[in-house]
């Protein structure tokens, strides 16, 4: 639903799913995880979160729709010969069609395998550092970090808006150079919004998690801190993975995301034990590194990108976010 609502240009629609996917997971995860169900709560949050982004895209584009019956034209009236040409028009497409759209149907499938693996390998990517805190730690660890993870996952929203913008329309830029500007332009805009939002929430933190969800999160203010790496690439990433999923190249991006899990598993099970609930966020900042690293690789690879309009946005971006860190 999301893809579809990106290529058809509606980044409303995908906001809203993603909004509503966010706060049912955020509600039900604290509640999940304050009654005592540990990881079981922490895994039914985000499927309950999906459930429900499933039911708005599916309301939205049942309205989409209807809204689209009702404002369609109705159809010219054609001469007869003009009705002749479109037959004769109509006939031959099927005609080409029968020898070609096998390959299509075919090429189109293994394409949706490689990006549905690649959504695997983030979902786990997401999930992995509470299940291994709950196997190595316990119940009240997964607690303490799940709570400033969501927050952290709010984040994403206005990244996730940005690549449903940027996405299609390089789908349909023929032009190397005009495609790599436009995403030179939304990496921009993460790196200046997101950069000092990472640099603000590492320094607040430690109080509003706390001031937030009471004492008894305390810790986990500092687990907020520890993913503002993480937060910072939250500005990029989505713009990256949309991007090169609508030039042709998604399949690499499942090796990239597979990639990603195994160092967040790695480096989990070597940080949680002498570091607790740190670990678990300094594995996540390194994974996600290495996964941005291999997108933007791919691609600066794919389209002429603007190295110096971005290392410039990125050097004002580290200076707004030192100053607002120090304020």
């Amino acid at each position: 639903l999301m893809v579809s609502f990106e290529a058809l240009r509606l980044a409303g629609a995908t906001l809203t799913m993603a909004l509503a996917r966010v706060s049912v997971e955020i509600v039900l995860v604290l509640i999940l995880v304050a009654l005592g169900f540990g990881a079981a709560g922490a895994l039914g949050g985000p499927a309950a979160g999906w459930a429900a982004a499933v039911a708005v895209g599916c309301f939205l584009l049942g309205r989409g729709v209807r809204g689209w019956r009702q404002s369609a034209p109705p159809p010219a009236a054609t001469s007869q010969r003009g009705a002749a040409l479109d037959a004769a028009e109509s006939t031959a497409s099927v005609e080409a069609e029968g020898t070609s759209g096998r390959v299509g149907e075919k090429t189109l499938v293994r394409y949706g395998l490689h990006l549905w693996l690649a959504a695997i390998a983030w979902v786990g990517f997401e999930r992995v550092d509470q299940l291994l805190l709950g196997a190595m730690e316990g119940v009240d660890a997964v607690a303490i970090y799940e709570a400033p993870w969501r927050i952290a996952a709010v984040t994403v929203l206005v990244g996730v808006a940005v690549a449903g913008a940027v996405g299609p329309r390089l789908a349909a830029n023929p032009d190397r150079a005009g495609a790599g500007d436009l995403l030179s332009r939304g990496l921009r805009f993460g790196a200046v919004v997101y950069l000092p939002l990472a640099g603000v929430l590492a320094v607040i933190s430690p109080t509003l998690v706390p001031g937030l969800l009471g004492e008894d999160f305390a810790d986990g203010g500092y687990v907020l801190a520890a993913l503002a790496p993480y937060i910072a690439l939250l500005g990029v990433a989505p713009v990256l993975s949309s991007a090169i999923d609508y030039l042709g190249v998604g399949r690499i991006r499942k090796w990239l995301a597979f990639g990603a899990l195994a160092i967040n598993v790695v480096l989990d099970l070597i940080l949680i034990p002498p570091f607790g609930v740190i670990g678990p966020a300094i594995a996540t900042n390194v994974a996600a590194i290495s996964y941005v690293a291999g997108m933007f690789w791919v691609g600066a690879r794919e389209l002429d990108l603007d190295f110096r309009s971005l290392w410039r946005s990125a050097v004002r971006a580290l200076a707004a976010a030192a100053l607002g860190a120090g304020a």
